[in-house]
């Protein structure tokens, strides 16, 4: 077995992620809190999986929503 000296390893090669700019928090029309992605129910999964519906809940006021993924 051989060791290379001059690496970095460890916590110390860890690289830190930059935030995505243009990506925003979605928040609630309710209660402007900040919305969670949960499963999509079985009646949209198999009817509407063409599409791009996402499936969000606020937990502050426990309204729920779908909305149109316009990345996709």
């Amino acid at each position: 077995m051989t060791a290379d000296i001059g690496t970095k390893s460890g916590i110390d090669n860890v690289t830190r992620m930059k935030p995505l700019v243009n990506q925003q928090e979605l928040r609630c029309r309710g209660c402007a809190g900040s919305l969670s992605r949960i499963r999509r129910g079985l009646f949209v999964r198999t009817f509407f999986s063409w599409l791009p519906l996402k499936h969000y809940v606020c937990y502050r006021c426990n309204r729920k929503t779908y909305r149109l993924d316009k990345r996709a």
